[in-house]
């Protein structure tokens, strides 16, 4: 059998720091959010905090990433636009 390498990189500068698991008390049927501190847990300054049944883990988007995509969209459909100008000339 071939042996597997797996490399694994720390948060990118646009990740979120902190996410949510959504947890039902099991007594009142509330929801209560239960702060992770993504960050923290990788430089191992946290412990990890313990998923149970029916807890919804939520990893909100990064605003500075998803404005990164919307740039990189633009800037690809202008190119775009500026090829086909240059050939249909």
């Amino acid at each position: 059998m071939k042996a597997r390498t797996t490399l694994a990189g720390g948060l990118a500068s646009s990740a979120p720091k902190e996410a949510y698991i959504v947890r039902l008390d099991d007594t009142s049927q509330a929801k209560r959010e239960i702060p992770i501190p993504i960050k923290d847990i990788i430089d191992r300054k946290a412990a990890d905090v313990p998923l149970v049944d029916h807890d919804i883990l939520y990893i909100p988007n990064s605003k500075k990433h998803s404005t990164m995509l919307t740039l990189e969209a633009v800037v690809a459909i202008a190119a775009g636009s500026a090829i086909i100008a240059n050939v249909i000339r």
